[in-house]
């Protein structure tokens, strides 16, 4: 137990520090607008975050209805599997992929299901059915602050969907860290 707490620079974790805002009271009218507009930005963009996210998932429905996985799924999918392996491990991205898939879970699950499903399909489809577990990992660990907080899991997600024909909505762009106007340019 330390008894001078202060003079080895320990601090009180539960002690309130403050949020580091100004009171609008302290603040000049510049700096009031700034705020109002700083926060009218995060409601529309959370807005926009989950409207996107619903046409993403109907996006990838779509995807998971195809026959044959996209050109290019081994690569990208064995690529996904180095970088971001630990995404694998979520069950909620093997819960999506069986909402996506359209898989209700048998008396063992929807993981056994969706193995029994994989089981009974060919190459090309089993190919695609890879791709769908991997996509709804990422989809599953995706969420709202992903356009403020980037995280490059997402960005290589969303960077990826747009590769197989999926139109980036701004705010999607915004989490790839792209620029909403110029989708070519990083932002700085």
């Amino acid at each position: 137990m330390c008894t001078d707490p202060g003079a080895h620079g320990h601090v009180d974790t539960w002690a309130d520090h403050g949020t580091g805002r100004t009171p609008a009271a302290e603040m000049s009218e510049g700096e009031r607008e700034a705020a109002r507009t700083g926060r009218r930005d995060v409601i529309d963009s959370n807005k926009a975050w989950g409207s996107a996210e619903t046409v993403r998932r109907d996006w990838l429905r779509a995807l998971a209805a195809r026959k044959t996985a996209p050109k290019g799924t081994a690569t990208s999918t064995a690529t996904a599997l180095a970088i971001d392996a630990d995404l694998l491990s979520d069950v909620g991205g093997n819960h999506l992929a069986a909402t996506l898939l359209d898989v209700t879970p048998g008396s063992y699950g929807r993981s056994t299901a969706l193995a029994e499903l994989i089981g009974k399909a060919g190459d090309g489809r089993a190919l695609l059915l890879t791709l769908v577990l991997v996509l709804a990992a990422y989809e599953a660990r995706t969420d709202r602050n992903d356009w403020r907080q980037l995280r490059p899991s997402t960005g290589r997600y969303l960077l990826h969907l747009q590769a197989l024909g999926y139109s980036l909505a701004d705010v999607e762009r915004r989490a790839c860290g792209l620029n909403p106007l110029h989708t070519a340019e990083p932002t700085k």
